[in-house]
């Protein structure tokens, strides 16, 4: 009689904790950004180099395909490796202050 009398008591306290009487979404309403837009800016101003390896694919009406870059950013300059999936460099881009060129495969240079 007494394992009844446990397992009624464990099944109620199980279901009461589904119940809830306060909105689940509250602790969302109240809460603030804890990084203000201006310090995220800021603190990214300082970066003096990085780089980024990346895997994309994009679609164009019914044609699509993929590839992958290598974005290097050094000496306030940004450069850009684009290659196809197989392997071989389609273009580069180079951006800075001083200069802004897309080159292609072959070497020449689209803009700049």
């Amino acid at each position: 009689m007494n394992f009844k009398y446990a397992l009624f008591f464990l099944a109620a306290f199980m279901l009461s904790a589904c119940a809830s009487l306060n909105d689940p979404f509250e602790i969302f309403k109240s809460q603030t950004s804890s990084i203000e837009t201006s310090q995220v800016i800021d603190e990214n101003r300082f970066i003096e180099k990085f780089s980024i390896k990346a895997k994309f694919a994009y679609s164009v009406d019914s044609k699509g395909g993929s590839g992958r870059l290598i974005w290097r950013y050094e000496n306030n300059q940004d450069e850009i490796d684009i290659f196809s999936p197989f392997n071989s460099q389609i273009a580069k881009i180079i951006y800075s202050d001083k200069e802004k060129k897309i080159i292609d495969a072959n070497g020449k240079i689209l803009s700049g």
